[in-house]
C-alpha cells in the first residue's frame, strides 16, 4: 500500500508532514475552481469572482469539515471529542468530512455571492461540475488511507484492507483474513459517478 505521508521534515523539535489526502484534497479544489472559472467565463462572468471567493470557501470549508467530522464521530459513540474539546482544533491528528466543508463552503459562497451582487442561481450552475471533479480528484486519498470502502468481495476489483484499518465486523482475522479477503472499493464507485455527473452538468450546459 501506499503511505499516506509524501515526506516529513524534523528541524529541531517541530515536525511537519506532508499528506497524501491534503495535498489531493488541495488539487481538487483547484481544478474545480479551474472548471467554475472557465463555466462562469462562459457565461459572459467575471471568472476572477470565481478565484476570490477562495478567501471566504477555504477558511468556512475547513471549519465546516472539521466540525461535521467531530460531530460525526460524536454521534458515532467516539468520546475523545467531549473528554478533550480543545483536540477538536488539533488538526494533527485528522478528521475532515466533505460533506461539512461543502455545507460551509455553500454558505460563505452565499454571503460573497449576495456581497459582490452576483446571480447566485448562475453561480450554482457554474460552480456545479467542477465541485463533482474536485470531489473526484480528492477521493483517491480514502484508498491511500484505506478508509471508506465498503463489505467484502468477491469482484476482480475488489481491494485489500490491513488488519489495522479493518472495522468491525470485518476486522475478525478469522472469519475475513487479510490474505484472501477483498473490499468494495466505494470511494472508487463515487469517482465514477463524480465524473459521469460532472460531464453530464456541462454537456446538458
Amino acid at each position: 500500500m501506499i503511505d499516506p505521508v509524501i515526506f516529513t521534515i524534523e528541524i529541531g523539535d517541530f515536525t511537519f508532514s506532508l499528506y497524501w489526502y491534503g495535498v489531493l484534497v488541495m488539487l481538487g479544489v483547484a481544478i474545480a475552481t479551474w472548471v467554475s472559472a472557465i463555466e462562469f467565463k462562459r457565461r459572459d462572468q467575471d471568472p476572477d469572482y470565481i478565484w476570490d471567493s477562495l478567501l471566504w470557501i477555504l477558511p468556512a470549508g475547513i471549519v465546516g469539515a472539521r466540525l461535521w467530522y467531530v460531530a460525526n464521530a460524536t454521534l458515532g459513540g467516539d468520546p475523545r471529542y467531549l473528554e478533550n474539546p480543545l483536540s477538536i482544533i488539533n488538526l494533527r491528528e485528522g478528521g475532515l468530512h466533505y460533506f461539512g466543508a461543502i455545507l460551509f463552503g455553500a454558505i460563505a459562497f452565499y454571503f460573497y455571492a449576495k456581497k459582490m451582487g452576483l446571480d447566485m442561481w448562475l453561480a450554482l450552475d457554474a460552480v456545479s461540475p467542477g465541485l463533482l471533479l474536485g470531489q473526484a480528484i480528492a477521493r483517491p486519498a480514502n484508498f491511500i488511507n484505506q478508509e471508506l470502502y465498503g463489505p467484502p468481495t468477491e469482484l476482480p476489483w475488489g481491494i485489500k484492507i490491513d488488519a489495522q484499518h479493518r472495522i468491525p465486523p470485518w476486522n475478525n482475522m478469522a472469519l475475513y483474513p487479510e490474505e484472501t479477503t477483498r473490499f468494495h472499493p466505494t470511494f472508487a464507485y463515487e469517482i465514477l459517478w463524480n465524473v459521469f455527473a460532472a460531464g453530464l452538468l456541462l454537456v446538458i450546459a
